[in-house]
C-alpha cells in the first residue's frame, strides 16, 4: 500500500494565543513527535504565511525549526499557499498573486534552502490564471479533490499522471473516502481486513483533525506509520513513480463541494451565495475596500491599510457565514465573532487611509453596520431560546 498525506496547518487572520497554544500543543507538536521517532514517516505539508507569522511571533520557532529539518531529510514535503487563505477564484488575478508572493517571502525565512514544487489552492479550489502564473515560477504540481477531475466521485485512476490542459501543472487528486475521517484509522481498518490489493492512498484533510480534533487514543498514527505493509512518499515521489499522462480541465469545486452542488452551479455557495444577505454585504464591502485600497498606494497608512485587507478577504470570513452542515465532522458553519472579526478587518482598511473622502468612509461603514445587524439578528432568532416561564 503506497500512503500521501497531504496535513493543511491553519488558523485564521486574528487568531489568539490561547489558541495558537492549544493547536500546537495539541496537533501540530504530535504530527512532528511522530515523524521525529519515525524515520520512514513522510507528509505533505502546507503551513500558511499567517500561520507562520503567528507562530513566530508567540516563540514557536523551534516547531519551525523542526519543520525545517525534517523538511530538508526530504520527509516532509513542502507546499506553497495563498498567505492568507482567500478563495483565489473569488478575489482578483492581482491580489492571487500578490499573497502568492507574501508566501514566496515567508518560505525564503522560514524554510531557506528548500525547493518548494507543489502549491495548494485553499479550500482546494482551482482557479486557472493563478495555475498559469503557478507555472510560471516554478511550481510543478497542485492538489484538488477527486471531484475537480470531472464532477463525479471514485472516477480517479491513481496510476496514471494528470496534467491540467490550461497551464501543464501536474495534478494529484485527493480521495474523498480516506479523507472524511481519520485517515490512519481507515487505514488500518484496510490493512486488517486484508483489502489494501496495493492500493494507492491519498488524503487530504487539516492538520488540526491529528490531535486536536481527533484525539488519537489508540495511537492510530504512530501505528500506521511504522507499518512495514505501508509505503510512505511525498508527492513528487508518488508523481515521480507514474508514466501514463493524461491531460484535463479540473472543475471549479471545494474539497467540501458535492456532486449536487457542481450540477446546480453552487461550487462556491460556502462563500459567495447569492441567496445569503450577509455574503452579499460581505463582497460588497470586500470589492468597496479592493477598489478604495488599489486607488490609495499614496496613502501614509496604506502598508497598515493594505494588511487588514489581506487578513479580511481570508475565506474564513465568508465560510462561517455560510450557515451549512458541512466539513468532515458535519459542523455548522456559523460562527458570528470570526464573521464580525474579519469585516472588522475589512473597515478597519478603509477607516485606516487618512486621504480619502468622508464620503467613501461614511458609505463602507453603513455597509459594515449592515453586516453586524444581519448576523446578531440571525443568530439569535436561530441560536437563543428564551427559557420557559412555569
Amino acid at each position: 500500500m503506497r500512503w500521501i498525506n497531504f496535513l493543511h496547518f491553519y488558523q485564521p487572520p486574528g487568531i489568539n494565543e490561547d489558541t495558537i497554544k492549544e493547536v500546537v500543543k495539541n496537533s501540530y507538536s504530535f504530527i512532528i513527535k511522530i515523524l521525529e521517532e519515525n524515520k520512514k514517516a513522510k507528509i505533505i505539508v502546507n503551513i500558511n504565511a499567517s500561520l507562520l507569522e503567528y507562530l513566530d511571533k508567540f516563540g514557536y520557532n523551534n516547531l519551525i525549526e523542526k519543520i525545517r529539518k525534517i523538511a530538508l531529510a526530504g520527509r516532509i514535503e513542502l507546499m506553497m499557499s495563498a498567505a492568507y487563505h482567500p478563495i483565489l477564484a473569488l478575489i482578483p488575478i492581482e491580489e492571487s498573486i500578490r499573497q502568492i508572493k507574501i508566501s514566496q517571502k515567508a518560505n525564503e525565512k522560514f524554510f531557506p534552502q528548500i525547493k518548494i514544487k507543489g502549491f495548494f489552492f485553499p479550500e482546494m479550489v482551482y482557479n486557472k490564471k493563478v495555475a498559469v502564473y503557478l507555472k510560471k515560477i516554478g511550481i510543478k504540481w497542485i492538489i484538488l479533490d477527486e471531484l475537480a477531475y470531472n464532477g463525479k466521485f471514485n472516477k480517479i485512476d491513481y496510476t496514471k499522471k494528470y496534467i491540467d490542459k490550461n497551464s501543464g501543472l501536474q495534478i494529484i487528486f485527493r480521495s474523498r473516502k480516506y479523507s472524511e475521517n481519520y485517515p490512519p484509522k481507515i487505514i488500518l481498518g484496510l490493512l486488517k481486513s486484508k483489502k489494501e490489493l496495493d492500493q494507492i492512498i491519498i488524503s487530504g484533510t487539516d492538520a488540526e483533525l491529528y490531535g486536536d480534533r481527533h484525539i488519537d487514543y489508540t495511537g492510530d498514527f504512530y501505528y500506521a506509520v511504522r507499518n512495514k505493509r505501508i509505503k510512505l512518499l511525498t508527492g513528487s515521489e508518488f508523481l515521480m513513480s507514474l508514466k501514463e499522462k493524461k491531460i484535463i480541465s479540473p472543475k471549479i469545486v471545494s474539497w467540501d463541494g458535492s456532486e449536487k452542488s457542481l450540477k446546480e452551479r453552487q461550487a462556491l455557495f460556502l462563500w459567495n451565495n447569492p441567496k445569503n444577505k450577509i455574503h452579499k454585504r460581505l463582497w460588497e464591502l470586500t470589492n468597496f475596500a479592493l477598489k478604495i485600497i488599489k486607488q490609495n498606494k499614496k496613502d501614509k497608512n496604506y502598508k497598515w491599510a493594505r494588511k487588514r485587507l489581506d487578513m479580511g478577504i481570508s475565506s474564513c470570513t465568508y465560510w462561517w457565514a455560510s450557515g451549512d452542515n458541512v466539513s468532515l465532522w458535519n459542523n455548522l458553519a456559523w460562527h458570528p465573532d470570526l464573521i464580525i472579526s474579519g469585516s472588522n478587518n475589512l473597515i478597519r482598511s478603509i477607516r485606516s487611509l487618512s486621504s480619502i473622502p468622508l464620503s467613501q468612509k461614511l458609505k463602507a461603514e453603513k455597509i459594515f453596520l449592515q453586516i453586524n445587524k444581519l448576523v446578531w439578528e440571525k443568530h439569535w432568532k436561530n441560536h437563543y431560546q428564551q427559557d420557559k416561564k412555569i
